[in-house]
């Protein structure tokens, strides 16, 4: 998975200082003028870090970040502001920014911020990849191993899930194999582990 370094600022300066200051740290930015051309053309199924102007026409940077909210992704949200106020820092943290700097932002804490910022954006993209394959395996599942997952994680035996759902033993014994073999997993243990994480 490769890692996306994006800046979202209509001013041409700023913009044009940022890529000559982190080109110098060996970051490479996708630049975007406006938070509607970042939607079309991000790549937000990828780790990485996004350096976010507040104030812009049309669409802000936290009416991106909303959005950005409403969908799973793993960038992590650098603010830069001009005029930063207590009620929209607030807002920004309150929605998960990663942090928030203030225009002219000072090189090496802008550096040191984006390094951080990538560490936990790569976190996250770990937990979503787990999720997403956690995901596909229970949607293999059928409606009676899904009821048989869930008394097997209660603790019950196949001889209690079968007078329960008033099936036979052996049927009970099949679905219950299948669906551990579809989850991956050996015992309820394994399968219970794998669920709570």
């Amino acid at each position: 998975m490769s890692e996306q370094a994006y800046l979202v600022d209509d001013d041409p300066c700023v913009r044009d200082a940022l890529v000559w200051l982190l080109e110098g740290a060996g970051i490479t930015l996708t630049v975007f003028p406006s938070a509607q051309a970042f939607l079309q053309q991000a790549k937000l199924d990828q780790p990485g870090f996004v350096l976010l102007d507040i104030c812009m026409p049309e669409m802000g940077g936290l009416a991106l970040q909303e959005i950005l909210m409403r969908n799973e992704h793993a960038l992590s949200i650098i603010f830069l502001t001009g005029e930063a106020d207590v009620p929209t820092t607030s807002k920004a943290f309150k929605n998960g920014a990663f942090d928030l700097l203030e225009k002219p932002v000072d090189a090496e804490i802008l550096l040191r911020t984006i390094r951080d910022a990538q560490e936990v954006s790569r976190q996250k993209a770990q937990r979503l990849a787990k999720v997403a394959h956690l995901r596909n395996m229970l949607a293999t599942l059928t409606a009676r191993e899904r009821q048989i997952m869930l008394l097997v994680l209660a603790g019950h035996p196949n001889k209690v899930i079968a007078e329960q759902l008033y099936l036979a033993l052996r049927t009970v014994e099949i679905h219950r194999h299948n669906m551990m073999k579809k989850m991956n997993c050996d015992n309820s243990l394994q399968l219970a582990q794998l669920l709570s994480n």
